[in-house]
């Protein structure tokens, strides 16, 4: 989405000096993190590059533990692992519960990725 349009918003010295430190500490330009807070006040967040790279790392990790306990469980299965059933039930648990965060890690992220805000659109009417 082209950025064309500008707000001029008087702040005092202190009040701009909080927020672009703020800015810096999150690594971000000051237009940025006022966008996210626009954005953020109007319904529609938008993950700053930080905090997206956070959530992917993390979806990786999922997405590793979840193929690991795959394996481990097709092992004991198979009576590969010297483990008991109570053991492979919650491995299983486990798997299962691990495959839904990374679904939901997965869901959000893809909902970012698509997140646009209309000015036009009334609020609660959808984004």
């Amino acid at each position: 989405m082209a950025k064309t349009e500008a707000f001029r918003v008087r702040v005092s010295e202190a009040e701009r000096e909080v927020f672009d430190a703020r800015a810096a500490e999150l690594g971000v330009k000051p237009s940025t993190l006022l966008r996210s807070v626009v954005r953020e006040a109007i319904a529609a967040p938008e993950l700053m590059a930080t905090e997206r790279e956070a959530m992917q790392d993390g979806f990786r990790v999922l997405r590793g533990a979840a193929n690991n306990l795959n394996q481990l469980a097709r092992w004991a299965n198979e009576g590969r692992s010297g483990l008991g059933p109570d053991v492979v039930e919650e491995m299983r648990t486990l798997r299962d519960s691990v495959e839904e965060l990374r679904a939901a890690f997965g869901g959000y992220l893809l909902a970012e990725k698509k997140r646009a805000v209309s000015l036009t659109t009334p609020v609660g009417g959808g984004v």
